[in-house]
């Protein structure tokens, strides 16, 4: 098996990836008041970037490209993390303390990149 492969099969860095992928959206909504929500309440069906007459879009629905970017740094941080916090240790529950640890970095990523767009775009 590719090295690329198993990373990308390891659980803890499934872990982190979909963690990442139910938090953005809310996060989003959360950093910019845009309207983004969980899932169960419509993702980004009520973000202000689809609002013609709002004063402000939603800086990262508008630079999808910035976006995307920092949710792959984010992810990747993240699954760095994962994959090398307690390599050596074999104990039963280290694979879910590792991703814990690894979402939590891509987080703290994503606050960061969101503090940095918010600085940005005023």
């Amino acid at each position: 098996m590719s090295s690329l492969r198993r990373h990308l099969t390891d659980r803890r860095s499934l872990a982190v990836a979909g963690g990442v992928a139910f938090l953005v959206t809310p996060l989003c909504g959360w950093l910019f008041s845009c309207g983004c929500d969980w899932p169960w309440h419509g993702l980004a069906a009520h973000c202000n970037y689809f609002d013609p007459a709002a004063t402000r879009h939603c800086p990262w629905c508008e630079h999808a490209l910035a976006s995307t970017a920092a949710i792959l740094l984010a992810t990747a941080a993240g699954i760095a993390v994962a994959r090398r916090t307690i390599p050596s240790v074999k104990r039963r529950g280290s694979s879910a303390v590792a991703a814990v640890a690894g979402l939590a970095v891509a987080l703290a990523t994503l606050l960061l990149a969101g503090t940095l767009t918010l600085a940005v775009n005023g």
